[in-house]
């Protein structure tokens, strides 16, 4: 068992490495009402395709991850939700790029809640009718996000700009790719992806540090055996949009846009991690909702509300800008002459300083959260990046090269109301 502490921050953990790979996290938050257990599964909607052991190349369609977390919970004689929810456990699960999570808090009956939660990767108990049903289920949740033209925005100028990598599609696929969604799909990624080696098992709240090899002890004994997991293959895209202008047209009374800037992604964890943060300092002084630039463009009423956002993973990297206003193409002017001149106007030491202590204090607020703390470790781990390092990172980054910080290809993405 290691000890990993923070003397900046007074919290620790506890983690047991299992011989299968599998991994035990616990993470003791005293006199909290609730506890928490996080079953993550190193498998997400990028993994498209990838390798298995002996050597086969299988491609799966887009929203297949999606599609199966929605199915685990299926079992032939009663509903591990409603079981859980009698035990008095709230459930969540979500597919991420490059994960999946099944989650329950609960302040009671927590022992017996994370046996049922445990049993989810290898009771397999969905089957093809089943699959067919939840098709029908997953096509509604598909249109509900294209009802929202802040999603279509978005998701086109992503598509324009990702066309040769999974980033390009949406986490639950499409109405075409679901439909080859089967069984045998869901039971190839089980064999592959659900393995004790590509999962972990985070626990949160009023535990006592001994308490970590009992649960290990506990433990189904799937979680004790190895199992190879597949190994996924992306690649980057470096292809440039065809047009860098998009417009869908909808009954909508104020515009939705969005200007997608792509970047090179890079190879190194750790240097791809500490880019994330000098990104999002200066991203948030320049942007932010006290920025000259936000301030500048609500009260000429070319914007109503901005969101920016830095966004990383395997074989992609961008900048989305994303926006509602009456004015997009205003809107996209002035962006890109504040870019194109940034690297001669660089950010005052003072504004990062400001922001730096901003960005520690958020930090720091959400380890009043059991599942911030949770789901920050989670998004971490999958990015090789350390709970505990984040704030020394932001405190060590030294903001003093500007050039080339905005260059790459880019596209901007409208829906509108049409215009005579």
């Amino acid at each position: 068992m290691k000890r990993i502490y923070s003397q900046q921050l007074n919290e620790e953990y506890y983690v047991q490495d299992l011989a299968s790979g599998f991994q035990v996290i616990l993470y003791p938050k005293a006199e909290r009402y609730n506890k928490g257990a996080f079953l993550s599964v190193g498998y997400g909607s990028l993994d498209q395709e990838f390798i298995d052991d002996n050597g086969t190349v299988h491609h799966t369609p887009p929203g297949t991850a999606h599609f199966l977390e929605h199915k685990l919970f299926e079992n032939s004689s009663s509903d591990i939700l409603e079981e859980l929810g009698r035990l008095g456990a709230n459930v969540n699960a979500f597919t991420a790029y490059d994960n999946t999570c099944y989650d329950f808090t609960a302040p009671d009956n927590f022992e017996p809640s994370l046996e049922l939660l445990l049993q989810l990767p290898f009771r397999r108990e969905y089957t093809q009718s089943g699959v067919e049903l939840e098709r029908d289920i997953i096509s509604r949740e598909i249109d509900i996000y294209l009802d929202s033209v802040d999603y279509r925005s978005y998701r086109n100028g992503l598509t324009a700009l990702y066309p040769h990598h999974p980033m390009g599609q949406d986490i639950a696929g499409s109405h075409e790719s679901i439909k080859q969604i089967d069984k045998r799909t869901l039971d190839l990624v089980m064999d592959n992806f659900y393995v004790p080696e590509n999962m972990f098992l985070f626990l949160i709240g009023d535990f006592q540090p001994q308490e970590l090899d009992q649960i290990v002890k506990s433990l189904p004994p799937f979680y004790h055996e190895y199992r190879p997991k597949a190994r996924v293959m992306i690649e980057s895209d470096p292809s440039i949009p065809t047009s860098d202008s998009l417009i869908e047209f909808d009954d909508t009374p104020i515009p939705s846009f969005d200007y997608l800037l792509k970047l090179e992604p890079l190879d190194d964890p750790e240097e791809a991690f500490q880019r994330m943060i000098k990104y999002n300092l200066i991203l948030d002084v320049l942007f932010g909702k006290g920025s000259d630039f936000f301030q500048a463009n609500y009260t000429a009423g070319v914007l109503s509300d901005l969101d920016v956002e830095y966004h990383y993973g395997q074989g992609y990297c961008y900048i989305s800008f994303s926006a509602e206003g009456k004015k997009p193409e205003q809107f996209k002017l002035n962006l890109e002459k504040l870019l194109a001149g940034f690297h001669e106007t660089g950010v005052s030491m003072e504004e990062v300083d400001r922001i730096k202590r901003k960005t520690m204090g958020r930090f720091l607020m959400g380890f009043n959260s059991i599942h911030n703390i949770a789901q920050t470790y989670i998004a971490f781990h999958y990015l090789k990046a350390h709970l505990f390092d984040y704030l020394e990172t932001v405190n060590s980054i030294v903001l003093d090269d500007f050039q080339n910080l905005f260059q790459g290809a880019n596209v901007f993405s409208i829906v509108r109301e049409e215009t005579l």
